[in-house]
């Protein structure tokens, strides 16, 4: 049995491992979720006609908010496409995503 100093240094070793699984638990489910959101990007542009700018522009949209996380509105100004394309984008990629 320990005491004292010995057994605080046991409990904050302990709650410092938790933290770093709990961590890597939480980056490996972003990178699942990562590689789930390109194959649907994908099979999505895979469907749709080849236009040349809109594939760009829903390519650059999709990748900007789904995969590096930025909000609607600064994924859609950077991308150079109107707010209803994007959000007629995000409901095809919802669409997608469940296998419709």
């Amino acid at each position: 049995r320990q005491h004292g100093a010995a057994r605080g240094l046991d409990d904050r070793l302990i709650k410092d491992q938790d933290k770093a699984e709990k961590l890597h638990a939480k980056h490996a489910a972003f990178l699942r979720a990562q590689k789930k959101a390109l194959r649907a990007l994908d099979r999505m542009t895979a469907m749709q006609p080849q236009q040349g700018d809109y594939i760009k522009g829903m390519r650059a949209f999709l990748k900007l908010f789904y995969i590096d996380g930025l909000p609607m509105k600064t994924a859609w100004a950077e991308a150079g496409i109107s707010e209803r394309a994007a959000r007629r984008y995000k409901a095809q990629i919802l669409q997608a995503a469940r296998g419709k």
